[in-house]
C-alpha cells in the first residue's frame, strides 16, 4: 500500500464513507507499526489540514522507522558472532526476542515502507503499473478525493480506477457506471474520464457521467465549464458540450426490427447520439440527471425499462419484464426515502401495469 492510499482510506474514514474491509485494513496499519510512528489524533489532524497529499515527513518517518530497524536487527546479527561465553550464556533468550521483535516490525511495517521506496526512487519503473480502483456497492454512494483535490461522487453499481502516475502529465480515469465530477482547474495537466462508450476531456468543470455496460444508453450531462467529448467506436467525431447541455450515445446500434416498429424509418435515419438540454426544477439545487448524489431516485420523461436499470441498482434487485409494451411507459418522478413498494406503487397510479415482488426478484406485467 502506498501513502496516497493511506490517505484516501483515512478520508474516507473521517467522513464515514470508508467500508468495513477497509476499516479493518486501516486498523490492521496501525497495529502492525502505522500507529507507532503516528497516533491515530495526529493522523486525523495532518488530513483535515491537507486531505490531498500526505506530508513529506510521513513518508520520511516510515521510511526512517524501517531503516533504524533494519540497523538495529545488523547489530543483533553482528552480536551472534561475539565469542564471549559469559555474554553468550547471560543473554541468548533476550538477543531473540530482539530478533523476533524487530524482525516482526519490519514484515510488519514493510508494505508500507515498500510503497515509500517505489515513490521516491527510479529504480523501479513497473510503479507506474500500479493502480487504484475504487467501488460503489448497489444502493450506495462513495465520496472520493482524488490526488489533485478534485471530487468524485460515484453511484451504486459503479468503479473508478486511476493509475499511480496520476496527474504527471494528464489526470486520467476510467469509469465504469455514473460519477459526478467536480474537477479543480488546472491547464497543465487536462482531466480526463474514459468510459466504454466515450472519452471526456475537461480543464476544470462540474459534470454527471452515467455509462454503465448493460444500460442501452451512455450520458454525459455538463453542469458548469466546458467539455470535449470523443466516442469510442469514432474517434474522429469530437462534441463540445456547453454548460446545461447533455450528450445521450446508444450504446448499440437499432437492429431491422427495430426499424420496423418505428414506423418504417430507414436505417440510416435513427440517431446515435442526442444532444439535449439538462433538466433542472427551480426546486432542486441540482440537475435531475444528478440528483442521486441527494439520495433521489430521479427520472424525467424516460421509459419504464430506462427507470428499472436505476431501480435496480438503487434497490438491489432483478427486475424482469413480462410485457414489452410496459417497458416503453414513460414516466417523470422523484423519490427518495419510498421503499421499493412505494415506488412501484406510485408509478402503478399513473399508468396501467402490475408488479409481483420476490425476495430480490421483481416481476413487471
Amino acid at each position: 500500500m502506498d501513502p496516497n492510499r493511506i490517505w484516501n482510506i483515512l478520508g474516507k474514514k473521517l467522513s464515514g464513507e470508508a467500508s468495513e474491509e477497509e476499516l479493518r485494513e486501516f486498523e490492521s496499519l496501525l497495529d502492525q507499526g502505522l500507529g507507532d510512528i503516528y497516533p491515530i489524533h495526529i493522523l486525523e489532524k495532518f488530513w483535515r489540514s491537507n486531505p490531498v497529499h500526505p506530508p513529506l515527513h510521513f513518508n520520511q518517518a516510515i521510511n526512517d522507522k524501517w531503516l533504524r530497524l533494519e540497523t538495529r536487527l545488523r547489530l543483533v546479527d553482528d552480536n551472534d558472532d561475539v565469542e564471549d561465553e559469559t555474554a553468550v550464556a547471560v543473554a541468548p533468550k533476550y538477543i531473540l526476542k530482539r530478533v523476533l521483535v524487530w524482525a516482526g516490525s519490519i514484515a510488519a511495517v514493510l508494505l508500507i515502507a515498500s510503497a515509500v521506496f517505489f515513490y521516491t526512487t527510479d529504480r523501479r519503473p513497473a510503479v507506474d503499473n500500479r493502480i487504484t480502483e475504487i467501488n460503489a456497492p448497489k444502493g450506495s454512494i462513495s465520496k472520493i478525493i482524488l490526488p489533485d483535490g478534485s471530487k468524485v461522487w460515484l453511484n451504486g453499481g459503479s468503479k473508478l480506477v486511476y493509475k499511480n502516475q496520476f496527474g504527471d502529465q494528464f489526470r486520467k480515469v476510467n469509469l465504469v457506471g455514473e460519477a459526478f465530477f467536480d474537477v479543480v482547474k488546472d491547464a497543465a495537466h487536462p482531466f480526463i474520464v474514459t468510459t466504454g462508450t466515450f472519452q471526456l476531456k475537461v480543464l476544470g468543470t462540474a459534470f454527471n457521467v452515467r455509462s454503465y455496460p448493460n444500460d442501452k444508453t451512455s450520458e454525459a450531462a455538463l453542469v458548469r465549464g466546458k467539455i470535449q467529448v470523443k466516442l469510442i467506436k469514432n474517434p474522429d467525431k469530437e462534441i463540445t458540450l456547453l454548460p446545461s447541455e447533455k450528450l445521450i450515445v446508444k450504446n448499440t446500434e437499432p437492429t431491422v426490427n427495430t426499424v420496423k416498429r418505428k414506423s418504417n424509418i430507414a436505417l440510416h435515419e435513427i440517431p446515435l447520439i442526442t444532444l439535449s438540454a439538462i433538466h433542472q426544477s427551480v426546486h432542486d439545487t441540482l440537475p435531475a440527471e444528478a440528483l442521486w448524489m441527494e439520495n433521489k431516485l430521479a427520472f424525467d420523461a424516460e421509459n419504464f425499462e430506462e427507470i428499472a436499470s436505476k431501480m435496480e441498482r438503487w434497490f438491489n434487485v432483478r427486475i424482469t419484464f413480462k410485457s414489452n409494451a410496459v417497458k416503453e411507459l414513460r414516466f417523470t418522478g422523484q423519490f427518495k426515502n419510498e421503499s421499493l413498494y412505494q415506488t412501484l406503487a406510485t408509478l402503478q397510479s399513473t399508468a396501467p401495469f402490475h408488479f409481483n415482488i420476490k425476495d430480490n426478484d421483481v416481476f413487471i406485467y
